[in-house]
């Protein structure tokens, strides 16, 4: 589950609310102004659960940019060790915890050496480092967008993920809310409730996202699903092994729909149907070693 969302205005009685069995909470220091770091530690204090939750959180990004008190943030930016240090012992604190379970370097800054941040090992906790019993750094999760109509995971990163034992942790599974019915739509449109629009200033969804999402209520109705979104999730869970969803939302009624996914079985023909409506496009190389082999072993295609 994404805290993305969480900060001031998630306290009182949405967050007495959220009571659900989660053991999974993925964080990123940025967002909210560090205050979604904050709110995970009190709530998972307050109740005297740290050891049953799995918590992710990352370094990379300028977590300071709103400080004014702080006159040079360089050393809060990018992927040195010095970024890392000072992000893990600060989310350390802001958490209340004494560990973190995994700790996401971000993005990649295209100046650090990786000799230095895989080779330096990271402190996640008082006296301990991210891999005790090595001199480097483990890296065992990769996370990326890949959703059913947006494939470009499966081109490199999934195969890569296979090779190397990697777990995924894939986010904007649902599409940043862009797949719902059309019924949805109508009445968001009529009370004004519209939708987000933080990857730009239209709300309403594209031709595509429609064709998509067409396809997923059609498959919902075959498994019994009011949920648009439990269909998408639970496609994604079963195309490969070892993969976590980070999934956001802004009401408690988001996370209860996604929940729904967990008791959705999807058949082949089913992922097949939703596969087809957008087919994966594997770009260069890809298609041509392709087109080079079909060439070769049967010329009339290429003809």
């Amino acid at each position: 589950m994404s805290s993305k969302k969480m900060g001031p205005h998630f306290r009182g009685k949405r967050a007495d609310k959220t009571e659900l069995k989660i053991n999974f909470k993925t964080r990123n220091f940025v967002c909210q102004d560090e205050a979604s770091e904050m709110f995970i530690g009190e709530w998972a204090e307050k109740r005297g659960i740290r050891d049953q939750l799995v918590i992710a959180t990352k370094y990379s990004m300028t977590y300071k940019a709103g400080d004014d008190t702080i006159s040079k943030k360089v050393t809060y930016v990018g992927n040195s060790v010095k970024s890392r240090h000072v992000s893990v012992e600060a989310g350390l604190k802001k958490l209340r915890t004494t560990y973190i379970d995994i700790f996401y370097l971000h993005w990649w800054d295209w100046h650090t050496g990786g000799d230095e941040w895989a080779a330096q090992p990271c402190r996640a906790g008082k006296g301990e480092s991210v891999r005790a019993r090595s001199r480097q750094n483990t890296v065992a999760i990769y996370q990326g967008a890949w959703n059913v109509m947006d494939r470009f995971f499966e081109r490199e990163i999934i195969p890569m993920a296979r090779a190397q034992g990697l777990a995924l942790a894939p986010w904007n599974v649902v599409g940043g809310g862009k797949f719902r019915t059309d019924a949805e739509e109508e009445q968001r449109r009529t009370t004004g409730g519209n939708g987000r629009t933080i990857f730009g200033v239209e709300w309403e969804r594209t031709e595509a996202e429609k064709k998509v999402s067409a396809a997923l209520e059609k498959v919902a109705g075959e498994v019994e699903t009011k949920s648009l979104t439990a269909v998408t999730i639970a496609c994604v869970m079963q195309k490969v092994p070892y993969c976590s969803p980070i999934i956001g939302g802004r009401k408690v009624e988001h996370l209860l729909s996604n929940l729904e996914a967990l008791n959705v079985s999807l058949s082949q023909e089913q992922i097949d149907f939703l596969e087809s409506v957008t087919p994966l496009d594997p770009g260069f190389p890809s298609f041509l070693i392709v087109l080079v082999f079909l060439s070769i072993s049967q010329p009339w295609c290429c003809n």
